[in-house]
């Protein structure tokens, strides 16, 4: 179904299309309505858009939403709708599980129009998230119409053609009173918990104050917001242990956006480094283990940021302190 973007009549399409999925359920084991929240997708020209609906369509079973997908297509002379829906039969049932989808084409200078028009359209009481692709649009004129729409604006600076300027336009927004994450900070996650599973032992927590040298090797010649994060946040920590360490940051393979990290001090040496695309290798003082890495992609990225309820504290203070050593 396709309309222009009158907000009254999209509701009425995707009424009339619950009728149809109704009617058609009936002749088997009948379709279940899912909606928990709204996730409002904004891509731009650069952005793939079967990757995109790919992305929403895999985040559906753990995130059942009211899906709106904003298109900013240059080409586009009007603001125009079409509603549909997704829907996937759960392992060993009978009874359909759909979601609604509703796809809104703007021109990019139209793009405050259609946040007036998405509006209207967010699930009523259910929480918002609004998904930025490419941190390009962060420099959009009309971007905060948009976010106000949302409780969490959600982006990828490791994206951007200019992550620094990125990670600064985050800061503003966060400061403006506009909750956000980055999935350069969500890739972190599982440094994180190899690190923290180091010092679950008391001996070596003991032992952190020692630690004075810290380097991370990133992928590509300029340092990867991921990597940043990481070195943001391990400084933290080490300063909460009594610590307090030098960071060096080192141009690694540019396929892994991190790839070692090193710990030392007096009497300990930590060290964590990517064996293959998803094994990691945990030495400490001689010891050795490995533990598993698996690779990430948008869809398994924003599963794990949709699952946490703002604000991550830690986030905000790793983002603080990336931009403060940008100047």
């Amino acid at each position: 179904m396709t309309s222009a973007v009158q907000p009254d009549r999209v509701l009425r399409e995707l009424a009339d299309l619950w009728v149809s999925l109704g009617k058609e359920g009936e002749e088997g084991g009948g379709v279940l309505r899912a909606c928990a929240m709204t996730l409002v997708s904004v891509a731009g020209p650069e952005d793939d858009a079967q990757e995109i609906g790919e992305t929403l369509a895999g985040l559906m079973r753990h995130h059942p939403s009211r899906m709106i997908v904003l298109r900013l297509e240059p080409a586009c002379g009007e603001l125009a709708a079409r509603v549909f829906a997704q829907c996937w039969l759960p392992f060993g049932g009978r009874r359909q599980i759909c979601c609604e989808q509703i796809e809104i084409r703007t021109p990019p200078q139209g793009l405050a129009d259609a946040a007036a028009a998405v509006l209207p359209l967010v699930a009523a009481d259910l929480p918002v998230a609004v998904w930025l692709r490419h941190p390009s649009l962060l420099e959009h004129r009309d971007l905060n119409a948009l976010v106000s729409l949302g409780g969490r604006l959600i982006t990828d600076s490791a994206r951007a053609d200019e992550p620094d300027r990125a990670l600064r336009r985050l800061r503003e927004l966060r400061n403006a009173g506009f909750p956000c994450a980055d999935l350069a900070w969500t890739r972190v996650t599982r440094w994180r918990e190899l690190v923290a599973q180091v010092f679950a032992n008391p001996a070596y927590l003991e032992r952190a104050a020692s630690l004075r040298k810290m380097e991370v090797w990133h992928g590509g010649a300029e340092p990867h917001p991921s990597a940043r994060y990481l070195a943001a946040w391990l400084a933290t920590c080490l300063e909460a242990a009594g610590g307090g360490v030098e960071t060096t940051l080192h141009p690694g393979p540019a396929e892994s956006s991190i790839s070692r990290v090193s710990l030392r001090g007096t009497g300990m040496h930590v060290e964590l480094e990517k064996v293959d695309a998803a094994l990691v290798e945990v030495r400490v003082d001689g010891l050795s283990n490995r533990a598993v890495l698996p690779p990430s992609s948008d869809r398994s990225l924003l599963d794990e940021e949709l699952r946490l309820m703002p604000p991550d504290r830690s986030f905000l203070a790793a983002l603080d302190r990336v931009c403060a050593t940008l100047g």
